[in-house]
């Protein structure tokens, strides 16, 4: 059972960040949900206290993370917050050599989304495009990272969180430029732990937190994403319990689920038996539910190719130290 050290009221209450904030609007609200999870970070589920004695000195996140091209991984998801939503349903996420989609948008038709994207300055205002159609049902965005975000650093010590910042730039669901920010994303690595699965037990699963933090600017809205992850060597990611909240004008959100792998599909084509740690230069997000309680349907990242030169435009950002306490 997934709880909370603390309990968010329902949507309605005001927070006195936000009261002198406006400007905003609902699309963008839940847009930006997709970032965040503790109203200031702190949230955390129940856990077990995870084995800190057994750790090697630093451990190389390819190896556990799984991200061969051509594999597949069937989750079953619950949600947390509505009991009408108990009932776990079935996602699958797909990794390729170009992109990374998980739930609904899977067998959806995938357009290029760098390339339709509308230019930041006077963009035309086209009826209908094909991200409109791929994004079709509720609240839905589009974010294009600069430098293109790289998803966990190459490897972690444990108790050691890093941090990566890039700058983003928000599109609506046609593609229309709406404004830019930053993206702060901290990995830490908690310990090892087994995990019990569908598809069964998982032996010293790395436990990772994982806080994305989206600052927008000019928008009265603010929201965090807190993931913890549970990573099983040569298999990827077995557990995840997904928070999602922050606040709209005056209006609080929150939503919680959690996923734990029923298959794993390895990639069969012997040609992709190489890993790599995706870099994501856009990603897609469409929520299944919104306010108050949101509910991610399903997300897409569009990776980018390797960079040529760590002094290059399309280089990957550096992961910083976090000193404790900050």
């Amino acid at each position: 059972m997934i709880s909370s050290a603390r309990t968010i009221e329902p949507v309605m209450k005001a927070h006195p960040r936000l009261i002198a904030r406006s400007g905003v609007t609902g699309v963008l609200a839940v847009v930006v949900s997709v970032a965040g999870a503790g109203c200031d970070g702190s949230w955390r589920p129940t856990l077990a206290l995870v084995r800190t004695t057994e750790l090697a000195p630093k451990f190389v996140l390819d190896d556990y993370l799984a991200h061969v091209p051509g594999s597949t991984w069937h989750y079953e998801r619950t949600s947390a917050n509505d009991p009408a939503s108990a009932k776990p349903v079935a996602v699958r996420r797909v990794l390729t050599d170009t992109t990374m989609t998980e739930g609904i948008l899977v067998d959806r038709p995938i357009p290029e989304m760098n390339s339709v994207l509308q230019p930041r300055k006077n963009p035309d205002r086209p009826t209908r495009t094909a991200l409109e159609t791929f994004l079709e049902g509720n609240t839905a965005c589009i974010v294009a990272f600069e430098p293109p975000a790289q998803l966990y650093p190459e490897s972690l010590a444990p108790g050691m969180t890093v941090r990566e910042e890039v700058k983003l730039y928000y599109y609506g669901r046609d593609g229309r430029y709406g404004t830019h920010g930053t993206v702060t994303r901290e990995v830490t690595l908690e310990g090892l732990e087994s995990v019990d699965t569908p598809a069964g037990r998982f032996e010293d699963c790395l436990r990772l937190r994982v806080k994305t933090v989206f600052s927008l600017l000019n928008w009265g809205m603010w929201a965090n994403l807190t993931d913890y992850v549970w990573l099983a060597k040569g298999v990827g990611e077995v557990r995840r319990i997904e928070r999602i909240e922050g606040a709209a004008w005056i209006f609080l959100f929150d939503g919680t689920a959690e996923y734990r792998l029923v298959r794993h599909e390895p990639a069969t084509d012997a040609t992709s038996s190489r890993r790599f740690d995706p870099r994501t230069r856009c990603s897609a997000l469409l929520l299944e539910r919104g306010f108050p309680r949101p509910l991610v349907g399903g997300w897409h990242h569009e990776l980018a190719p390797p960079a040529t030169a760590r002094d290059s435009a399309d280089a990957p950002p550096v992961w910083e130290p976090v000193s404790p306490g900050k």
